[in-house]
This record gives C-alpha cells, structure tokens and sequence, in this order.
C-alpha cells in the first residue's frame, strides 16, 4: 500500500516530516504548478532529482523513482532526469496565469 505526500501542496519541510512520520511515496516531478504558487506559497514548483533525493534520505527513506502505474522506472529514464535542464522561471502575471519566460521575470 502507497501513503502519498503531495511535496507540492505541503512543501518541503511538512513532506520530510511526513516521510520521516510513515509515508512512503512522494508526489512531485510537476513542472509547473500554478494554483499553489497563486495562492502564495513559495513552493510547488519543480524540484530537481537530486534535491527531491535528498529531501527523502533526510528523512530516513530511501529514494527511487517510479512509474504512474508504481513499478521501478528503467536506468534510462532515471539517467535523463538527473541530466535534464533547469526550466526557466515562472512569472506569475496579472491574471494568475503561468506563464514561462526565458531570462530574469520583470515586473511592471
């Protein structure tokens, strides 16, 4: 049985705790999470492989990515996350829309 912690809806701490607390399957490779983050939290976004690992082994878990259907994922696909680029940040703009933008947001 899989107890899920949704990193993006709780945040980084209250998901360690969670982890650490008995759960043992965290939610998190979302790209781009708006509706967290227009409700004004600082978190939600993606976090990379390799922070997602810490977080986990902080907790006392040992880490391993797996498939929406809950079987290991193949070395390739575990290889490409750890190399994949950062994505630009998120700019929050006047309707609460996402939206991508490449270099620094500004705002008017």
């Amino acid at each position: 049985m899989c107890v899920l912690v949704c990193r993006v809806k709780m945040g980084p701490a209250c998901a360690a705790q969670l982890l650490a607390a008995g759960c043992n399957d965290m939610g998190g490779s979302i790209m781009n999470e708006s509706i967290t983050k227009a409700a004004g939290a600082s978190y939600g976004q993606e976090l990379p492989p390799s922070q997602m690992n810490k977080l986990i082994e902080a907790a006392g878990r040992k880490p391993y990515q797996r498939t929406t259907l809950y079987s290991k994922s193949p070395d390739q696909q575990v290889e490409r996350s750890f190399s994949a680029a950062e994505l630009a940040p998120v700019y929050m703009g006047e309707s609460l829309k996402a939206v991508r933008v490449k270099g620094p947001a500004a705002v008017a």
